[in-house]
């Protein structure tokens, strides 16, 4: 029996963006986010995000340290989920400007094939995650 392989990212076209115009394409890595804008590419780390606000410094690296030697509480928080927001499954990051990505139109895929699903899988794997709001 051989355990799953975590996935690196996960790229997809988004329903809808609010915060930014333009989103063109969403790439979600364990340590950042990409958004392509027409031919612009832009990244937001998580580090970045979490370090803008000084009080979550400490917090970050204390938790990415403990991540990395094994213990998983979860991650730290770079946003929350919402899965049955209407139309769509959304996530809200906290940048600033708030950013929320709403999903594509997945009705009909199994939720751990979901991008939903897929993105905290990424996201936990660089020992971050979303608050479920649902």
């Amino acid at each position: 029996m051989t355990d799953a392989k975590p996935q690196t990212s996960i790229r997809f076209v988004p329903t809808r963006v609010d915060g930014l115009d333009g989103v063109d394409e969403v790439t979600a890595y364990p340590d950042r986010l990409a958004l392509q804008c027409g031919k612009e590419l832009g990244e937001h780390s998580w580090l970045y995000l979490v370090e803008k606000w000084p009080w979550w410094v400490p917090a970050a690296s204390f938790g990415r340290w403990l991540y990395r030697r094994g213990w998983r509480s979860g991650g730290l928080m770079v946003g929350e989920r919402d899965i049955l927001a209407v139309p769509l499954p959304m996530v809200t990051f906290f940048t600033q400007p708030p950013l929320t990505i709403w999903m594509p139109d997945e009705r009909d895929v199994p939720y751990p094939q979901t991008v939903f699903r897929m993105i905290s899988e990424v996201l936990l794997s660089g020992g971050f995650a979303t608050i479920d709001m649902t």
